[in-house]
């Protein structure tokens, strides 16, 4: 059993702690830095302590930490840790700067820290099964995969939250927060590093109205709210061996909560996978199609 901190008590921070306490472990420390959301946290999650600053933990006493606030937040928190040698579990992303990343990849080497980023759809054991397959030349060398990503989380009306907010460092939408799953799964699945990138960027509109309760909306009467990260995106990929792929990001679908899919066409099959039903995968070679299915559907918690 580890004693582990989570940063953060918002709903992906529910989320890890749900998954440390599946697997038999304590959330010792929850850190907010609202004090009545730090109570409120370390109240449902049992936790020994609560906190509103991360660097007062008793870090003698816990074994992990998992970062679960707003972006630019991250690099900051991750170096704290590192420094102490502490593993770090992070939501994505660990920083969106060049020079914050060529520092902590110096400072996670120089101090031997295992620091984790929660690219979580690699371990739904249907992905395992196509990275299998795709390694076992089942099928023959893949040409191309295609991903689709598509949610509708920033259809007006939307809150203002951190999402919005590029200038405060947390430039963070289709490309690199659902796009940055697609991106790592292709690699993964191929075992190959993308060597060449071209992309389209498009929003739904140039901007929004903020009203005095805090949501982005359409109204007029609000004051005007100039949008600088992209609700769509088309983005092209060549891996070293030369495959090409392609995905597709929308984070303004209507009627889409959280739909990604990942196919795979190699010279002699093709393999598919979606996150809607995420306990199968759809193969096919030149005999046919059909269904591998991996029992009890497991969920993104699980994951």
């Amino acid at each position: 059993m580890k004693n582990i901190a989570i940063i953060g008590a918002g709903f992906i921070a529910k989320v890890h702690a749900a998954a440390i306490l599946a697997a038999g472990n304590t959330v010792y420390s929850a850190v907010s830095n609202i004090e009545s959301q730090a109570r409120e946290f370390a109240a449902a999650c049992n936790a020994v302590e609560w906190r509103t600053d991360y660097r007062d933990i008793d870090i003698d006493r816990i074994d992990c930490v998992h970062i679960c606030t707003e972006p630019s937040l991250h690099y900051e928190m991750i170096k704290f840790f590192v420094e102490k040698k502490v593993p770090v579990i992070c939501e994505k992303p660990l920083t969106l700067k060049k020079e914050e990343a060529e520092s902590l990849s110096r400072l996670i080497d120089e101090s031997g820290a295992k620091v984790c980023v929660c690219f979580n759809n690699r371990f739904y054991p249907a992905v395992q099964e196509m990275k299998q397959l795709i390694e076992s030349k089942r099928f023959k060398e893949p040409l191309m995969l295609y991903g689709i990503y598509e949610q509708s989380f920033h259809i007006p009306p939307v809150m203002n939250s951190w999402r919005f907010d590029a200038d405060g460092g947390n430039d963070l939408r289709a490309v690199s927060e659902i796009g940055s799953h697609l991106i790592d799964l292709m690699q993964f699945v191929t075992g190959e590093s993308i060597s060449r990138v071209s992309a389209k960027f498009k929003n739904r509109t140039d901007s929004l109205y903020l009203d005095e309760r805090g949501n982005l909306t359409e109204n007029e009467t609000g004051s005007k709210f100039e949008l600088k990260n992209e609700d769509i995106a088309i983005v092209t990929l060549e891996f070293e061996s030369g495959i090409i792929a392609s995905l597709c990001l929308s984070e303004v679908s209507a009627g889409k909560v959280n739909e990604l899919n990942l196919t795979v066409i190699c010279k002699d099959g093709r393999v598919s996978w979606t996150n809607e039903r995420t306990d199968r995968l759809e193969i096919a070679d030149r005999s046919g199609s059909f269904l591998q299915s991996f029992g009890m559907q497991t969920g993104f918690s699980d994951s």
